[in-house]
């Protein structure tokens, strides 16, 4: 009878934009996949099936367990995450620029995707577990420890757009769980002061990524070739777009990175800006209903588990469009229910699967 209730209240209308997302994601790579002369159409548009079911099963798992059993086993996520992610820096990186993967048998899987769920899991426990105290200042600093770890092994990877997405969430859930707003101040100063120094840490390929993006006719055949190419993508694609499977930026295989990162310059090019309205829109929808759920949860741990997973949903959308338009620099974040890759999929849908979680629960009781 529990479960009859549960799937009775689940927000219907989110799930409709959420399998509408996953539906012109499939289309839009199986048009990304079809590049000059490679035979991968098939390859690419399997897999992603497979990853999407797999992401339904996790998404399920997710709605029908009690959310507040997950919070509960937080700290054994969190930690299980951790290992993986000291893995990816133990093994040998085989020549890669940045090692992000763990191969497990057939299968690659990237700690740092899984890292978001569990880091806004703990986060919620912490935070339900200590309440009014995080207004004192070493209540405020433990959050900031729990959720620097993880941050600092994903930086090291290098992984800086992964890293970059935490912190707005993580300041999303310290405000609403009750922060002093002088400490929350003082974490973005002290962020912004450490600018300068940080940038002697980076990697010489993450430097010319920003210096690409300021002037990136500075090396329109290197650095600065894929903002250009994802531009003209989306700028060629015009009101009405050129058509499914017509676009030429994907077909001649101009843009690197189409059917993962820059996903949305492809689908833009082929439905242009009226497709992208209805695509952004979808998406909008999906972080809207999931602000609603967040609102309306009824206890503290409901509110900051979705408050801080759509806010990371919300993160990943928004900055991926932005590198895609030349807003940003390139980060490597995939746009969610879109790009290519399995565990991204894996880690969104099951952060879906929560909020939906919280918001039926808030309606049975």
């Amino acid at each position: 009878m529990e479960i009859r209730t549960l799937i009775r209240d689940l927000d219907w209308v989110l799930l409709s934009a959420l399998a509408a997302v996953l539906s012109l994601g499939l289309l839009t790579l199986y048009s990304a996949s079809q590049q000059s002369g490679l035979e991968t159409t098939a390859t690419y548009c399997l897999r992603q099936m497979v990853w999407v079911f797999i992401g339904l099963c996790f998404m399920c798992a997710a709605i029908f367990i009690d959310y507040h059993r997950f919070v509960a086993f937080a700290p054994v996520i969190y930690a299980s995450v951790l290992v993986g992610l000291i893995a990816v820096l133990v093994i040998p990186s085989q020549g890669q620029r940045a090692q992000r993967w763990l191969s497990l048998g057939p299968v690659q899987v990237q700690p740092s995707e899984l890292c978001k769920v569990a880091v806004v899991l703990l986060l919620a426990r912490y935070l339900d577990t200590v309440k009014i105290k995080i207004k004192h200042l070493r209540y405020f600093l433990g959050a900031i420890v729990l959720f620097g770890l993880p941050l600092m092994l994903i930086t090291v990877e290098p992984d800086l757009g992964t890293a970059m997405v935490f912190v707005p969430v993580v300041l999303v859930m310290l405000y609403l769980a009750g922060s002093k707003t002088k400490h929350i101040v003082l974490l973005g100063v002290l962020g912004l002061a450490s600018s300068p120094v940080l940038w002697h840490f980076l990697k010489d390929y993450q430097k010319m990524r920003l210096v690409a993006f300021i002037k990136p006719e500075v090396d329109p055949l290197g650095w600065g070739y894929q903002t250009i190419q994802s531009t003209i993508a989306v700028g060629s694609g015009k009101f009405l777009g050129k058509g499914w499977l017509q676009g030429t930026q994907a077909r001649l295989n101009f843009l690197p990175a189409q059917h993962t990162d820059f996903i949305f310059s492809v689908y833009t090019e082929e439905w242009g800006f009226i497709g992208a309205a209805i695509l952004l829109g979808l998406l909008s929808l999906i972080v809207a209903r999931g602000l609603r759920i967040a609102l309306q949860a009824r206890d503290f741990s409901g509110n900051i588990l979705a408050a801080g997973l759509i806010t990371m949903l919300a993160c990943h959308f928004l900055i991926n469009v932005a590198v895609v338009l030349g807003l940003m620099p390139v980060t490597g974040l995939p746009l969610p229910f879109m790009s290519y890759g399995g565990s991204s999929l894996v880690s969104m849908m099951t952060l879906v699967g929560l909020v939906l979680n919280v918001g039926a629960r808030t309606r049975m009781f």
